[in-house]
């Protein structure tokens, strides 16, 4: 390939030349002299051959009779034999045919199809690509812009060569700008050659000269009007079609790849699954620490561990990092999660990143645990003192706006958990309960309201109290729904619940 420019640019006379001594029995160049003229390009050419050739031979090998499934190999396949010919068997035959003008000839047009290699070299350019291949898509639609075109033009054609071509008595002896007689016949003259005109008119070449124009001025409406639904019309949807379907193919080409990593992913995960099971020797779902050792030392663990790029290579680093609460146990979402997490960005070099986040959101997880300890043992502290500490939870209900005010019904069971005055745990389910503000405590900036739980059913009452920040969102919430019945905060009636989705007033 790399001679085709330069067989291109041969002279047509020493080509002449060499044809009639060749013709005349005389010897022409040897290609021993060609390729002495050309060294550096004939060096470059058969390097390149034995790369391609060694790469069809390496992928033959790889791929073995699946290599012709594709049909982007076959086109290599056929390329590279191709060069290989060209650069190595030609030059033998074509010294041999020196004295045949018509088999030099032919091998010479078989030297032209090494062209088609260049589609090898697009394949390797994404943006290119997608430019040529958008422009493929477009095809169909500029062959029908193309049609759309040539009749225009033809009817516009035929009709200035009437008008102009063919008006002898205007345009005979209509001089140009440089004073000489305008040649009307050689633009208009014919069919053929108004459809030329016009064609250079649409492209804007030369199209204002207006010697048409100033024989005959309506004429430039037509020119006018020829322009503007060719060159900024169909031009245009031209342009407009290329680019759409560029878009497109690139839309289609980011699919591609989204579905093969996808793929990519479901293939990890069965690995990963295929580890898990390896690993788990006495199938209770879950992974010892002591499991996850012994089948660290299995070839086939650590061989898919390899395979996904997974950088561990010490199994206690990795176990701490896949048990998020530090069980010693880990359970298979855990572990898929953890690995996946591992392959994903180790895959973009990420991996001392990976690490640091994992092990930071597992201190994270144990910070959280010993948090609902503390709280745990506060809380137990707190009945012992005996202070009131209840949780109010309920199912169902609904709330209404009577007459006397806005009125809380329950039509399903409540559960109510008092830790005070009853033992811990202790819990009581109540078909309707209501709640009385009875007073405020104000400590540290903020207001502490304690309201009478009641049991409508027995009359049973406990004090429970809540802050202030919390009823001034639940007043609030309910003074937007209710404007012309919810008070102020404070007030001396105020009805309040536990739950911060309602409220009595009256």
């Amino acid at each position: 390939m790399l001679f085709i420019g330069l067989e291109a640019d041969a002279s047509p006379t020493e080509q002449l030349l060499q044809d009639a001594t060749t013709n005349n029995g005389a010897q022409c160049k040897s290609p021993a002299e060609e390729i002495k003229e050309r060294f550096f390009w004939f060096i470059s050419e058969n390097i390149f051959t034995v790369v391609f050739l060694l790469e069809m031979i390496l992928r033959l090998k790889t791929h073995r009779l699946s290599y012709f499934m594709d049909g982007w190999n076959l086109i290599d396949f056929a390329l590279v034999w191709l060069a290989v010919v060209d650069t190595w068997i030609l030059p033998l035959v074509s010294e041999c045919a020196a004295s045949d003008v018509r088999a030099l000839t032919a091998l010479r047009v078989v030297r032209m199809l090494r062209l088609v290699r260049f589609v090898r070299l697009l394949r390797m350019f994404k943006e290119l690509w997608l430019i040529v291949e958008g422009l493929v898509h477009s095809v169909r639609t500029l062959a029908w812009v193309a049609v759309f075109l040539v009749c225009l033009i033809y009817v516009c054609a035929i009709f200035l060569t009437m008008q102009v071509g063919h008006n002898h008595e205007v345009y005979l002896g209509a001089l140009s700008y440089d004073g000489t007689e305008w040649a009307y016949s050689i633009y208009f003259g014919t069919v053929p050659r108004s459809m030329l005109t016009l064609w250079q008119v649409i492209t804007l070449d030369n199209w204002a000269d207006g010697i048409v124009i100033h024989q005959q001025p309506l004429m430039g409406f037509l020119f006018i009007l020829l322009i503007l639904s060719t060159t900024y019309g169909l031009l245009n949807i031209v342009v407009g079609v290329i680019v759409e379907n560029t878009l497109g193919t690139a839309t289609r080409t980011q699919e591609q790849v989204e579905q093969g990593k996808e793929e990519e992913k479901k293939s990890a995960a069965n690995s990963l699954r295929r580890i898990f099971e390896l690993s788990d020797v006495d199938q209770s779902g879950t992974l010892s620490q002591a499991e996850f050792r012994a089948a660290w030392k299995m070839r086939e663990v650590q061989e898919k561990f390899e395979t996904l790029g997974i950088p561990m290579k010490d199994a206690e680093q990795l176990f701490r990092l896949m048990d998020p609460g530090g069980t010693g146990e880990i359970k298979l979402t855990e572990f898929l999660a953890s690995c996946m997490q591992l392959v994903s960005n180790s895959q973009m070099g990420h991996r001392d990143i990976v690490q640091l986040s994992m092990l930071v959101e597992n201190s994270s997880k144990k910070v959280d645990s010993l948090g609902r300890k503390i709280d745990s043992l506060e809380g137990a502290c707190r009945v012992l003192h005996g202070s009131p500490l209840p949780v109010v939870v309920y199912w169902g209900g609904g709330m209404s706006l009577g007459d006397d005010g806005l009125v809380i019904r329950h039509h399903h069971f409540c559960r109510v958990h008092i830790m005070y005055p009853p033992p811990p745990g202790a819990s009581y389910q109540l078909p309707r309960f209501k709640a009385k503000f009875v007073g405020n405590n104000s400590q540290d900036g903020y207001t502490e309201y304690f309201i009478e739980v009641s049991n409508l059913s027995n009359g049973d009452k406990w004090t429970v109290s809540r802050r202030y920040r919390e009823i001034r969102e639940l007043h609030d919430h309910l003074k937007l729904k209710y404007p012309d019945r919810i008070p102020k905060i404070p007030g001396k009636k105020l009805w309040g619940t536990m739950d911060p989705h309602f409220i009595e007033e009256r």
